[in-house]
């Protein structure tokens, strides 16, 4: 029977105390080394933000070269020829007035040393581009009154007095005209310039137009157009595919709210098919709807997909989850998310510090940026291969999809592999997130691999907003929603702002009918 040692069992408590210790302290160091590997990407990316490009160009990626395990084998090349179409000056636009100007010698040298009369063997164009300052223009409208002195009016069944009626007016006992009205909204939503610097060019030009009174014509013409935006949406909703994003907006005066606090514009998109079914004999105008709201929260983007079934495409904003919630079957919806937003978390990733070395993190970061360039080459040779609906769908799912799938599954390894609070390891999470629904995309020849096509029509507004800075009411807000639907999808189907703005205004002022005066409706060459 052993013995009892005393001295043994205070050894083996010491050791076991020891033990937890030495557990405890790795823990801490492996939490701070975690700790320190965040801190130092933190770092990593703010200098790459301040010294690095900023273009998402595979170019400009850093490259990184494999080590050598043996002779490289001859690559194979292809030799590609093409002709380069080389920049040049853009030639004048037929719609520009011209205005010739002949420059001929005098007589006495049309006629030789020799006695012989020069003969015309020629001429030069020397191009010159003049302008011509805009002017504002008063019309008075003159009126003569007609009344009978006989008889005082009293044996004509007409009115006592006649006089000739006067013109539409665009708004009621205001003295704006279509032409006026269009040079504001063009400058104000197509040019970004707010209401302030417009005043004074018209002061400049000796016209004094209150910023006031061209807010209050802002409103109320919007309000004219609210039929035609209803009929937009109307459209937009029985499109097959939709996307949607949202971009803020500081609005003033609003009920119960902080002028501090930020308001939102809504945007949606529906494009026309990528490639035209050949068998269709129209093409499908693209619409860009404008809604302006207080909030960003879920309800409104479940307002803006109401009574809409199909594929909806947008950023992770939490927002959106509903689209492929528990009720997205029933309602119809195919959520599908932004390939591009992907790209960028690895590109951000994969950019090194100023004067960073080669490391791990930035070869993988690197190396899924290059497979996202893949799936964009992939994609865009079945855009140009294919001839109808069935075979974008066909093509995208033989070639694009299977590349789709296995950048997911190596995300997916690389996982366990890096911590996820680095810049790494939150584009390995979003990636995961996103990339189930990215795969949507295939299944409607209607949609793209990314929300670029409404994201660039967020551009024009942060432009303006870079510049007016906010709305004063909510009511100018909820005007600068329809101005920029109509001006925005006017552009998309071919139209100039101020040319269709004009063709809008004078089909208000006349009464045409809404559906008649669409932006919708390509111009009339």
């Amino acid at each position: 029977m052993p013995c009892y040692n005393p001295g043994m069992v205070d050894v083996v408590s010491k050791l076991i105390s020891t033990q937890a210790e030495l557990e405890k302290t790795q823990k801490k160091v492996s939490y701070l080394e975690d700790e320190n590997q965040f801190l130092r990407e933190k770092i990593r990316l703010m200098n790459a933000r301040q010294f690095a490009p900023s273009s998402e160009a595979a170019d400009q990626l850093p490259l990184f070269e494999a080590e050598p395990v043996g002779p490289s084998p001859e690559p194979e090349t292809e030799e590609i020829k093409y002709n380069r179409k080389k920049p040049g000056r853009k030639g004048v636009s037929p719609d520009l007035e011209t205005e010739e100007v002949v420059l001929d010698i005098p007589e006495a040298e049309k006629h030789c040393g020799c006695g012989a009369e020069k003969v015309r063997i020629g001429r030069e164009e020397t191009k010159k581009t003049e302008y011509v300052p805009a002017k504002i223009k008063a019309i008075h409208y003159i009126r003569y009154k007609y009344a009978c002195k006989a008889c005082q009016g009293v044996n004509d069944e007409g009115p006592t007095v006649s006089i000739a009626p006067l013109p539409p007016s665009l708004i009621d006992n205001s003295p704006v005209t279509p032409s006026l009205m269009t040079y504001i909204l063009t400058s104000k939503i197509a040019d970004s310039l707010p209401f302030y610097r417009l005043e004074k060019q018209f002061e400049r030009m000796g016209f004094a137009l209150n910023r006031n009174t061209m807010a209050s014509w802002t409103i109320t013409l919007a309000e004219k157009c609210a039929e035609i935006v209803q009929i937009l949406t109307e459209m937009a909703k029985k499109r097959a595919a939709i996307n949607l994003d949202e971009t803020s907006i500081q609005v003033m005066n609003e009920e119960n709210r902080k002028n501090t606090t930020k308001s939102h514009m809504w945007l949606l998109r529906a494009g026309p098919p990528l490639k035209p079914d050949p068998l269709k004999t129209e093409r499908e105008p693209e619409i860009v709807l404008y809604w302006y709201q207080p909030t960003r929260s879920a309800k409104v983007a479940k307002d803006l997909a109401a009574n809409f079934k199909g594929h909806v495409q947008t950023d992770e904003y939490k927002g959106y989850h509903f689209l492929h919630g528990k009720d997205a079957a029933e309602q119809g919806w195919v959520h599908v998310y932004c390939l591009a937003h992907v790209r960028r978390k690895f590109f951000e990733a994969a950019k090194p510090s100023h004067g960073q070395k080669r490391s791990k993190t930035l070869d993988n970061a690197h190396e899924i940026v290059e497979d996202i360039k893949a799936i964009y080459q992939a994609e865009r040779k079945a855009m140009d291969v294919a001839q109808a609906a069935e075979e974008l769908m066909a093509k995208r799912s033989e070639s694009v999809l299977p590349l789709l799938q296995a950048l997911e599954t190596k995300i997916r390894g690389l996982k366990a592999l890096v911590p996820p609070k680095t810049s790494l390891g939150k584009a390995i999470g979003y990636a995961l997130d996103t990339l189930p629904y990215i795969q949507n995309y295939a299944s409607s020849p209607y949609m793209t691999l990314d929300n670029n096509p409404l994201e660039n029509k967020v551009r024009p507004f942060a432009l303006g907003r870079k510049n007016w800075l906010f709305a004063n009411t909510p009511a100018g807000a909820h005007a600068l929603a329809t101005w920029f639907s109509l001006v925005e999808t006017a552009k998309a189907n071919g139209w100039k702002p101020d040319r269709y703005l004009n063709h809008l205004l004078t089909g208000l002022q006349n009464n045409a009918p809404a559906d008649s005066i669409l932006p919708t409706i390509p111009p009339a060459d």
